[in-house]
């Protein structure tokens, strides 16, 4: 049975003075988890069927990178639960939205890892990373703070730029799971499948973006989505490109 949530902190007058009114209270502090194989989302190990939600941030307490990843997580969930009924839901975008971006990729027949929002998985051979960025990702199943845990594939980085729909594809070369650790890293262009191309063209549409990187694993027969990013670096890429890629940049800005 779908139940309306208010979700925040009890130290919020805000929460407090309307609380009431709805069916269930949600700490932000509480243990999140959304697999998103299921859509199932679970709030202390039960499962929550929302009809409607209110979430605010706590300003009158001390904020933890875990009461943050759940808001980024939960903000994640309602974009693309779009039944659930929120405020403003055309200008709720949260910065940052990697969770999203893998469910909108995951209806676009992208294959994407198997992948849960949680603090630890009962699952081997994993990786883990932060949904806000801001840290490497590495090798495990479980996290001080929820996270992105997902399947762990082998084999080559693929970053694609698209600018618009001009697409240049390299494949990042390094032996360690988070090339930004490596220091010997290095790249070279590549050339992508044709399907996958149009699949980034479209995907870029869905999420409204006209200039991003979107990482990918290819295994040596199936590129998985990883995630994509709206405002990359691009420096090592312009140069093993010899230019191009900023020169598509800067044409694409002269039409904007």
């Amino acid at each position: 049975m779908s139940k309306s949530y208010i979700i925040g902190q009890l130290s919020d007058p805000n929460i407090v003075c309307i609380k009431h009114h709805f069916d269930e209270f949600i700490d932000l502090a509480s243990t999140f988890e959304w697999d998103l194989q299921t859509n199932e989302f679970r709030v202390n190990n039960q499962i929550i069927q929302p009809h409607s939600i209110f979430m605010r941030h706590n300003v009158f307490e001390t904020q933890t990178p875990e009461k943050y990843a759940n808001y980024y997580a939960l903000y994640n969930y309602l974009l693309w639960n779009t039944d659930v009924h929120v405020f403003n839901r055309k200008n709720m975008m949260a910065t940052i939205s990697k969770l999203y971006d893998l469910q909108v990729a995951k209806e676009l027949n992208f294959n994407i890892p198997e992948t849960v929002y949680t603090k630890q998985l009962d699952k081997e051979n994993q990786i883990v990373k932060p949904v806000m960025g801001g840290s490497h990702v590495a090798a495990g199943n479980e996290a001080v703070s929820p996270c992105i845990i997902q399947d762990r594939i082998e084999g080559k980085n693929i970053r694609v730029y698209a600018i618009n729909g001009e697409l240049f594809a390299f494949e990042i070369i390094t032996s360690v799971i988070d090339y930004r650790t490596d220091n010997n890293v290095d790249c070279k262009l590549v050339t992508i499948p044709e399907e996958l191309k149009v699949k980034i063209v479209e995907l870029n549409k869905q999420l409204e973006l006209t200039f991003t990187a979107s990482d990918f694993m290819f295994d040596g027969s199936n590129y998985y989505y990883l995630e994509t990013n709206d405002m990359p670096m691009f420096v090592v890429f312009d140069n093993k490109s010899k230019g191009e890629l900023g020169k598509q940049m800067y044409k694409e800005l002269q039409h904007v």
